[in-house]
C-alpha cells in the first residue's frame, strides 16, 4: 500500500483546516464528575495534573518538559484494549504492533535498529512505571507490555515524559518516561468497573475493579483482567526457506511446535492486583499493592526463528509512604521467564528489588530542594533449567547486578522564570564505575498562556545482566559445513553505559480560548553502544579430532554515534461548547550516523567485513515522519464518537538471520534488509450510555484493512471489530 507525504500529513491534520479560526469562549463549570472529563473546557484540560515531569504535581500546562496527560475518559472514548494502545494519540512515541494486542513502543526512536543486527523489540532507552515503580526487564533491557498486571479499569491517566529524565527516575530513562497512574476511589461507599470487549478477529480483553472507600481515611480494593488474542493471519518466516510460510506446516513439525506453544494465539493473559490506601493523619499517608501475571505472546526475536512465544509468569508487591513530607517507595518484583517458547535452556528466574527516599526542602518562598538515595538489585538463575537439566543455556549461572545511587533537584523561581536543576550519581556492581547523570532546564513564561522551555540533560542506560553474564555457546549445521563451527557469545562486566546528550527547546501557548499549540524541537546524541563482536579462532580439542573453528562474540563498545533532530507538533483543540475534542500530532524526524559499521568481525580473519570498515550516513532504521490523531464528539451527552488514526512513514531494519552457508563470521556478506512500509491505520469507536454507569460501544480498528507488517519477522495487522460494554458504578 503506497502513501505518498501529503496523505500522510493530510491524515493526520485535516481537522485543523475545518476549526481553525473558529472561537468558543463557554465556560462549563468546574463542579465536573470525574467520567465526564470530554466535557472539560480547554482551560481545565491545561489544569490537569502530571508528576512525571518534575517529581512533583504541577498542571499539565506547566510542565517544564515535552509531556502528554492521556486520561481515563480519553482511553474509554477510544476503545482502548491495552496501553500501548492508547499511547498512539501522544506525540513523539513510535506504537508497533507485532500481532494482535502484542506491541513495542519508542520514543522518538533514537536508537531503534542500532546498532546492527542487534534491534528488539522491548526498547531499552524508555523506562515504563506504574505510580512511580519501575517495570523494566534487567536482563535485556526494556518492558514487556504483555507482563503489565493491570488493564484499563484500573488506569486513571498515562503520563508521557519525552525527555532524558535519569536524574529524576534512574537509569533507562534515556529518552524518556511513560508512567501509568491507577485509579483512586472517588466515592465514600461502594465503588466498581467492568470493561469487557469481544470481537472478529478472535478476541476477548475484560478487567473489573471493586472497591471500598471507608472514610477519607481508609479505601481497599481488588481488581482482575483477561485477556485472549488470535492472530490475524497464520504465516510464520521461515529459517530454512527464508520465506513466509504456512504456520499449520511449520508446526506439524514436533520440534517447531516448541517455538510456539500458544499455536495460531498471539496473546493470553491474566493478572490480579489487591490495593490498599490508608491516610491515618494528613501528613502521613500509606500505600500497598499487591499483584500477579501470567502472559504468553508472540515474540519477535532477532536471531534462529524470527518469531517464538514468549512466557511470563510474575509477581510483585510495592509499597509506598509520604511521612511527613518524607516520601518512602520498595517494590519487589520475582517471576518465570522463558524467551523461547518450551524450551528449558531460554527460561530463567529473576528478582528485582527497588528502594527509593526522597525528602523535598523548602528553604525560601520561591526555592526547595529534594535530595534522594535509591537502590536496585537485579538478579537471575538459570540453573534449575540448564545445568540441574544437563541443557546449555544463555547464563548457566547465578548473576546479580546492585545499583547504588544519591540524586539532587533544585527549583529555584524569579517572578516568571523557574529554573530547575537535577543531578544524579549512579554506582553499578558493574561497571565498576561512577556514572553522572544531569537535567538542566529553564521555563520562561509570558502572561497565562505561553511558556518557553530550554532543556539540557544526560541521561544513561543501566547495566544489564545480559550483557554483563551471558555465556552461551551456539553449534553450527555440521550436515551442510565440511567444518563444526562454535560462536562462543560472552558478556563483559567492563562496558561502558550507552549515553544520550539531549538539547531541547519548546513553547506551549494558548492561541485562544479553545486551541493550544505545543512544539519541541530537540536534538540528541547516542553513545557507547555495544554488540557482540567476533574474534575468529582455532583449536583442537582432541588431536583425533577434526579441526574445529571457534568464533568467540564477545560484548564490546563501538564507536558508532547517532545524532537524531527532530521536531514534534501536538494541538489541542476544544469546540461546540467543549464536546468536540480534537487532538492531532506529528513528529519529523532524522538521525545520523557517526562510525557506523554493519559488520562486527576480525580485521585479520576478513579485511572487508570489519569494524574498520566505517563510514558516516543517515539512519532509516526509524520512520522519518510519525503521528496520530484524536478527535471525539459527544452528542447529548449520550451518544460518543470517537475517530482516531497513527500513521508513520517508510522505514527498514537489519538483521543477521540470514547467513550465507560456509561463513566464518558473525555478519552475513549480504545482509538482509526488511522494509517497513508507510501505513495509515484509522480508527472509530461509538459509544452509547443506556443507563447511569452503563455505556455500551463498538469499535473498528484499522477499519481501512492496511494489512502491511509492522515489523521484521512480525505478523500482517489487518482490521479488528469488537463490541464492548463499560459499567461504573
Amino acid at each position: 500500500m503506497k502513501i505518498s507525504y501529503p496523505i500522510l500529513l493530510c491524515a493526520i491534520l485535516w481537522p485543523i483546516s475545518l476549526v481553525l479560526g473558529q472561537s468558543d469562549t463557554s465556560k462549563v463549570s468546574n463542579d465536573v464528575k470525574p467520567d465526564e472529563l470530554l466535557e472539560l473546557s480547554l482551560e481545565d484540560l491545561m489544569d490537569v495534573k502530571i508528576v512525571s515531569a518534575s517529581r512533583k504535581e504541577e498542571s499539565a500546562f506547566e510542565a517544564p518538559l515535552s509531556s502528554c496527560v492521556i486520561t481515563r475518559q480519553e482511553i474509554l472514548n477510544m476503545a482502548a484494549t491495552s496501553v500501548p494502545d492508547a499511547l498512539k494519540i501522544c506525540p513523539g512515541l513510535i506504537v508497533r504492533e507485532h500481532a494482535p494486542g502484542t506491541y513495542d513502543v519508542s520514543i522518538r526512536g533514537g536508537i531503534d535498529g542500532l546498532p546492527t543486527y542487534q534491534y528488539t523489540y522491548t526498547n531499552s532507552s524508555i523506562l515504563v512505571m506504574i505510580d512511580n515503580r519501575p517495570v523494566f526487564n534487567n536482563l535485556s533491557g526494556g518492558t514487556y507490555w504483555a507482563n503489565l498486571p493491570i488493564a484499563i479499569v484500573d488506569i486513571e491517566r498515562i503520563e508521557v515524559v519525552n525527555s532524558a529524565s535519569s536524574p529524576l527516575f534512574g537509569p533507562n530513562a534515556v529518552s524518556g518516561v511513560i508512567n501509568i497512574i491507577t485509579r483512586k476511589f472517588s466515592k465514600k461507599g461502594l465503588n466498581a468497573s467492568a470493561n469487557v470487549q469481544a470481537g472478529f478477529p478472535t478476541a476477548v480483553v475484560s478487567s473489573a475493579l471493586i472497591g471500598y472507600k471507608f472514610n477519607d481515611k481508609l479505601d481497599v480494593g481488588v481488581s482482575g483482567n483477561f485477556t485472549s488474542r488470535e492472530r490475524y493471519f497464520e504465516d510464520y518466516l521461515s529459517d530454512s526457506t527464508k520465506t513466509y510460510g504456512s504456520f499449520d506446516n511449520f508446526s506439524k513439525d514436533r520440534r517447531n511446535r516448541r517455538y510456539f506453544p500458544l499455536g495460531n494465539k498471539s496473546l493470553s493473559q491474566y493478572g490480579g492486583n489487591f490495593y490498599v490506601n490508608y491516610n491515618p493523619t494528613s501528613k502521613i499517608k500509606l500505600f500497598l499493592t499487591v499483584g500477579r501475571n501470567d502472559n504468553k505472546n508472540f515474540t519477535p526475536i532477532n536471531v534462529g526463528p524470527p518469531a517464538t512465544n514468549n512466557k511470563n509468569t510474575s509477581n510483585n508487591i510495592y509499597f509506598k509512604a509520604d511521612i511527613y513530607g518524607v516520601n518512602l517507595q520498595v517494590s519487589h518484583l520475582d517471576g518465570l521467564q522463558s524467551l523461547l517458547g518450551n524450551l528449558d535452556g531460554f527460561k530463567y528466574r529473576y528478582k528485582t528489588t527497588d528502594f527509593y527516599a526522597d525528602y523535598n526542602l523548602n528553604i525560601l518562598k520561591n526555592l526547595s530542594i529534594r535530595p534522594a538515595v535509591s537502590f536496585q538489585r537485579a538478579f537471575v538463575n538459570d540453573l534449575p533449567y540448564t545445568v540441574d537439566k544437563g541443557f546449555g543455556g544463555v547464563f548457566k549461572n547465578k548473576a546479580t547486578i546492585n545499583n547504588y545511587a544519591a540524586s539532587l533537584k533544585v527549583d529555584y523561581v524569579i517572578k516568571n522564570t523557574k529554573f530547575i536543576a537535577a543531578s544524579r550519581l549512579d554506582k553499578f556492581t558493574y561497571p565498576n564505575k561512577l556514572y553522572p547523570s544531569y537535567q538542566f532546564i529553564i521555563n520562561q513564561k509570558f502572561g497565562d498562556n505561553t511558556i518557553l522551555r530550554f532543556v539540557a540533560a544526560r541521561s544513561f542506560k543501566g547495566s544489564y545482566l545480559g550483557d554483563v553474564f551471558v555465556n552461551f555457546i551456539a553449534a553450527t549445521d555440521t550436515v551442510s559445513l565440511p567444518i563444526p563451527i562454535n560462536f562462543y557469545f560472552r558478556g563483559n562486566k567492563n562496558l561502558n553505559l550507552v549515553q544520550n546528550d539531549m538539547y531541547e527547546a519548546g513553547i506551549r501557548n494558548k492561541l485562544t480560548d479553545n486551541i493550544q499549540l505545543d512544539i519541541a524541537i530537540y536534538r540528541q546524541e547516542f553513545s557507547n553502544f555495544n554488540s557482540g563482536v567476533a574474534q575468529p579462532f582455532y583449536y583442537e580439542p582432541n588431536p583425533m579430532a577434526p579441526t574445529n573453528i571457534g568464533i568467540d562474540v564477545a560484548q564490546r563498545n563501538l564507536a558508532l554515534k547517532a545524532i537524531q533532530h527532530g521536531a514534534s507538533i501536538y494541538l489541542q483543540l476544544n469546540l461546540l461548547d467543549n464536546r468536540l475534542q480534537i487532538k492531532p500530532n506529528v513528529t519529523v524526524q532524522q538521525t545520523e550516523l557517526r562510525n557506523y559499521t554493519r559488520y562486527y568481525s576480525d580485521p585479520a580473519a576478513n579485511p572487508v567485513l570489519n569494524t574498520n570498515t566505517k563510514e558516516n550516513n543517515n539512519s532509516n532504521y526509524t520512520p522519518k515522519l510519525y503521528g496520530g490523531l484524536y478527535a471525539n464528539y459527544l452528542h447529548n451527552k449520550k451518544l460518543n464518537v470517537n475517530l482516531g488514526s497513527y500513521a508513520f512513514d517508510e522505514y527498514k531494519l537489519t538483521t543477521n538471520f540470514i547467513y550465507p552457508v560456509g561463513s566464518t563470521t558473525a555478519a552475513p556478506a549480504d545482509p538482509k534488509e526488511s522494509i517497513i512500509q508507510k501505513k495509515i491505520m484509522v480508527n472509530l469507536a461509538v459509544g452509547y450510555k443506556v443507563a447511569k454507569g452503563i455505556t455500551t460501544f463498538v469499535s473498528g480498528r484499522n477499519i481501512f484493512n492496511a494489512d502491511s507488517r509492522e515489523g521484521f519477522g512480525t505478523d500482517k495487522i489487518g482490521y479488528q471489530v469488537m463490541l464492548g460494554v463499560h459499567y461504573d458504578y
